[in-house]
């Protein structure tokens, strides 16, 4: 069991999170499906913010030989190794020597709009003439119809006590977390605000340089609710 208390920021506290969930693992299974169902597997394709492969791994197994990932953060408390080619760099100043066919970026959190968009934008000059990214965020519509606070014990054990903390105020939601430290007595708080957005929201700040489909994550059965909206972007021909 990965140790929740050697952990120094809210992302990593998540990502063990994650990674020791089942109900994640079957999300995992079925975003790589519905990836599967647009990428070729022979495709240039980039995870952009991969963490430690949640996705990436399966894709390679499933022969996406050509995928390659990137994260500011290297993630290696996580004992999986990433099986494909993995930029350890800061996606917004990273200018590789190649364009991608494809990109995704799937299960990410943004502070705010704009931070999305730079997203969106900084994949646009990546991809090549009419490539294109899968991108997601989470839906206003859907937290609207959620308890506005909730508090869950994540993990507990005799040594840890892993608390989560939700707080929503109609467009930001505030998670944090509470890692209490039972042998020496202390804790540790991070949190993280994150936006959400309704779709016709969305569809309003999307640059007009891409053409778009959006969709969600019911429709696409990558959940079985509409927590995601889901962007497909496909960057439109120079003229």
């Amino acid at each position: 069991m990965i140790n929740y208390t050697k952990t120094n920021n809210f992302f990593e506290v998540n990502m063990i999170k994650d990674y020791n969930s089942e109900k994640m693992k079957q999300i995992t299974d079925k975003e790589v499906a519905f990836i599967k169902r647009i990428i070729p597997s022979d495709s240039l394709c980039l995870d952009v913010m991969c963490g430690y492969g949640r996705i990436g791994n399966k894709l390679y197994e499933a022969g996406y030989k050509k995928l390659e990932g990137i994260d500011i953060g290297n993630f290696d408390f996580i004992d999986e190794k990433k099986q494909f080619v993995f930029y350890n760099q800061d996606l917004y100043t990273w200018n590789p020597e190649k364009e991608y066919n494809f990109c995704y970026s799937l299960y990410n959190s943004y502070p705010s709009y704009k931070s999305f968009l730079e997203t969106i934008n900084k994949c646009y000059e990546l991809l090549a003439e009419k490539g294109i990214i899968i991108i997601d965020i989470f839906s206003k519509e859907w937290r609207d119809s959620m308890p506005r606070e909730s508090s869950r014990i994540v993990f507990e054990d005799s040594n840890v006590l892993v608390k989560l903390h939700r707080d929503y105020d109609g467009i930001n939601e505030k998670s944090t977390y509470t890692v209490f430290n039972k042998k020496i007595m202390s804790e540790k708080v991070f949190s993280f605000s994150q936006c959400t957005i309704t779709k016709d929201k969305l569809i309003k700040i999307i640059p007009n340089s891409w053409d778009y489909y959006l969709t969600d994550s019911k429709r696409e059965d990558t959940r079985v609710d509409n927590q995601k909206n889901i962007l497909i972007l496909r960057k439109k021909e120079r003229k």
